[in-house]
């Protein structure tokens, strides 16, 4: 019997940029998300590319650097 295959959060950063181009693509030609135009197209693959990448970091955060990494990015958010 096959055992399920569990994705690490190191496999998200594996995923190259074409591939995230075509899952775009996928997804906008099923209709899920209408994106008419090319621009708006690569800003939802930036976008999702961006949230990848943040996501991947914080599930690296270990439980008590929670504080030092909102005080980072309020840091960082206010210049």
């Amino acid at each position: 019997m096959p055992q399920p295959i569990h994705a690490t959060r190191h496999d998200t950063m594996k995923i190259p940029a074409y591939r995230l181009i075509l899952m775009t693509s996928a997804l906008t030609s099923d209709g899920l998300a209408s994106a008419p135009s090319i621009i708006s197209r690569m800003l939802t693959v930036i976008s999702l590319a961006s949230f990848l990448t943040v996501s991947t970091l914080f599930s690296s955060i270990p439980p008590g650097g929670w504080r030092v990494a909102s005080a980072a990015i309020g840091h960082f958010i206010e210049g």
